[in-house]
């Protein structure tokens, strides 16, 4: 090991918008590692040309009937043709007009930018490890001119540089452990803002998984395999990649072999971090994976794809499915990764300092949000998880973070209304369970009424109803669903024929709400499109049968394992009479709360000696309050009922249907006409965008929402509906 003096850091001037990068040094796998580092300036390529390539909807309706287009992860558009038989798409990268012009819907023609624009640089994406396993290696001569230094480089790293190294010349390479001064805060919390930049404009990523072992190179090989055979378009569509046939299925005939690499590729600490996501997704076309030496590689771009499929084929094994089924949203489009959706996601993931939870996916929210969240760690962990969700309810005025909200959770340091997304275990949260089927609008389309919030004394003051105070807390399902069917029964509130003869307060029998309640909603009826629901018909029959004859309930047990139906999850009453769902925390005299802006009811918990001081406990599903009946009041007969319908690009929509007539209409029958200085717009999905989301404008002022204006508090205040004030804590 050499000696030598510990590197010092010459500031970065930002005003220049300088960042360093290292020069990683020829050399043998024996030698120490050595690289030169030195500043530059981090400006973008020159832009090129004005595209003429048209939108995807223009492009639609330029294509003949039975083709549709989509594009695909790669950027690029797929064509699909179904006409003459769905089952065998014809697929190609070309227009089915071949005199059509290219250059209306084909990428720009790019190589891999060698020395297309300076700094030419590639970028490391890595798991730092533990700090016990750092090791005082190699050497750093700046400009050539200063006596020999050392860095200290973790293992890990060090593992990657010695094989990132070239024997015959330099390798230019960001890697954040060195080209960020660790030890200067002020610098580390400008380079955060600087991440989505430095990655997005780096010539390639290179995404370091750690040595070969456990047969990686197999696992690559078979990733490359797969992805190579499909191409995933729009919603998270599967087709084969042109040209090519069809096949039945997308997997190869997987071995023990190739599912046992599989499992031990992707147990890998690279997948458990929260950085490292971001820095893949942020990575161009070129990107590569890498186990081991320069040999044991493979595209990004395709191991990226074969992922997602992992997670959507019941032929994988389970235990592969959910080491990657995290990532199945992030892992297709920018529209999927809302903050919401990314900060769940890294409530799982592990990091070193839990400020990283939040400042470790901001690459990858809008530049709205990213831009109003502080990033400091000189903060306290509350007060980070405070700036991202008052950021959140800033750009899109929902408060759907509220959902992610657990009593048990709750940090001693923060007010009730902010997540903890500080620790998480494998297996998810409980709040996850209840959102599965939560595409619900227990407020209809409002936006929140923030009156105020009191940082010093972290107070959120908002506007909703109050619609049930709980009474009684049944015993919380979990473990198999042979367990959570077990403790269904005796959630059962009344025997059987009071369960089939008495009408619950909504309307129906109690017996449909209370199996509505413990499937939250989950049925043909209300999805009509989706495979796997049963009618409530048939969900009442499967019920009666399991209770009826034990022999008969494993349908029902496929039913709930299929939809991890009430799974972590407690029944509850109230003293009104309704049933509710919710995780476990609650307790008797928490009240059921429906607040502008969060499509599902809360449970909130009043502090003593206060008029309207509130705690959040989380989520709750109750029957008879999931379609606005809070702020709206029943539907005009029993025969109505709202339905969800899938989008494109991960949107929800709902309709509301009318079994008597068999009419349908996206108005809510129990809504005014909207009025006349207001029309409801379409418009492409953005990140920000909520699941279920509709846009209005004020032909008069100009004013867009993306909130119905008959949801308004003074125009629910025209219609009679009182709202209440409620400040959490």
């Amino acid at each position: 090991m050499l000696c030598g003096l510990e590197y010092t850091y010459k500031l970065l001037e930002f005003i220049k918008d300088e960042i360093r990068l290292i020069k990683l040094l020829p050399g043998s796998w024996d030698d120490d590692i050595s690289f030169t580092m030195f500043h530059c300036r981090l400006k973008p390529p020159a832009p090129g040309p004005p595209t003429k390539r048209l939108p995807i909807k223009g492009l639609q309706n330029t294509l003949p009937p039975g083709w549709t287009v989509g594009e695909a992860m790669s950027g690029r558009y797929i064509f699909i043709n179904q006409q003459n038989n769905p089952d065998v798409p014809t697929n190609s990268w070309h227009h089915p007009d071949a005199s059509f012009d290219r250059s209306l819907y084909e990428l720009p023609d790019q190589q891999l930018p060698q020395t297309t624009y300076e700094p030419s640089y590639e970028a490391l994406s890595y798991v730092w490890g533990s700090p016990s396993n750092g090791v005082l290696t190699g050497h750093v001569v700046v400009d050539g001119t200063t006596p020999t230094t050392q860095v200290h480089l973790g293992a890990n790293l060090a593992m990657a540089l010695k094989n990132l190294r070239l024997p015959d010349r330099a390798r230019t390479i960001w890697v954040d452990a060195i080209c960020i001064n660790q030890r200067d805060r002020e610098e580390a919390n400008r380079e955060i803002r600087r991440m989505k930049r430095i990655f997005s404009l780096a010539r390639r990523t290179i995404i370091w998984l750690g040595e070969e072992a456990h047969d990686s190179g197999h696992a690559l090989s078979a990733l490359a395999s797969l992805g190579g055979q499909v191409e995933i378009y729009g919603n998270g569509f599967i087709t084969t990649a042109p040209p090519g046939a069809h096949r039945t299925g997308y997997l190869p005939a997987y071995g023990e072999r190739t599912r046992e690499s599989l499992r031990g590729l992707l147990r890998r600490s690279w997948f458990s971090r929260v950085w490292v996501l971001q820095e893949a997704l942020l990575a161009n076309r070129w990107a590569v994976v890498q186990c081991g030496g320069h040999n044991d590689t493979a595209e990004w771009a395709v191991v990226r794809k074969a992922l997602f499929v992992l997670t959507r084929r019941e032929e994988v094994p389970l235990d592969v499915r959910k080491l990657v089924s995290p990532y199945r949203n992030a892992l297709i489009t920018t529209s999927h990764r809302s903050l919401p959706v990314l900060l769940n996601w890294a409530k799982y993931r592990r990091c070193t300092d839990p400020r990283d939870k939040i400042y470790g996916v901001l690459g990858l929210v809008s530049d709205a949000i990213a831009d109003s969240v502080n990033v400091d760690y000189g903060l306290s962990v509350a007060d980070v998880y405070k700036s991202a969700f008052l950021a959140y309810l800033k750009v899109t005025k929902s408060l759907y973070l509220l959902r992610y909200c657990h009593i048990g959770e709750k940090r001693t340091d923060g007010p009730s209304w902010v997540p903890n997304w500080e620790n998480g275990d494998e297996k998810g949260s409980n709040t996850a369970s209840l959102e599965l089927l939560s595409m619900d609008l227990a407020a209809g389309y409002s936006s929140a009424v923030q009156t105020e919030c009191l940082e010093s004394d972290s107070v959120l003051q908002v506007m909703g109803r109050q619609c049930a105070t709980i009474s009684f807390v049944g015993a919380m399902a979990s473990g198999s669903p042979d367990d959570v069917l077990q403790t269904m029964r005796q959630w059962e509130p009344q025997d059987l024929e009071t369960m089939t003869n008495t009408e619950y307060l909504t309307g129906g029998t109690l017996l449909d709400a209370f199996l509505l309640t413990i499937f939250r909603g989950g049925t043909r009826e209300r999805l009509p499109e989706y495979d796997g629901f049963l009618s409530m018909k048939d969900l009442r029959r499967a019920y009666l049968d399991a209770r009826a004859t034990p022999s008969s309930k494993e349908a029902l047990l496929g039913y709930i394992a299929r939809h991890s139906t009430a799974d972590n999850l407690a029944s509850m009453t109230t003293q009104e009479g309704y049933f509710c769902i919710a995780p476990p925390g609650a307790e008797a005299g928490d009240r059921v709360c429906v607040l502008l802006g969060c499509s599902l009811p809360l449970l909130l918990r009043p502090v003593r000696g206060t008029n309207c001081d509130f705690q959040v406990v989380g989520p709750c599903y109750i029957h008879g309050f999931m379609d606005g009946e809070a702020l709206l009041g029943a539907f005009p007969s029993p025969s109505w009922r709202m339905e969800i319908w899938r989008g494109s690009a991960a949107t929800y929509t709902s309709c509301f249907f009318d079994s008597s007539t068999g009419d349908r209409t996206p108005e809510d029958p129990r809504l005014p006409p909207l009025p006349e200085e207001w029309d409801e717009v379409t418009r492409a999905r953005i990140q920000d965008d909520l699941p279920m989301f509709r846009t209005f404008r004020n032909n008069v002022s100009g004013e867009r929402m993306d909130s119905d204006p008959r949801m308004l508090p003074e125009s629910l205040a025209e219609r009679g509906v009182q709202l209440d004030r409620f400040r959490l804590v």
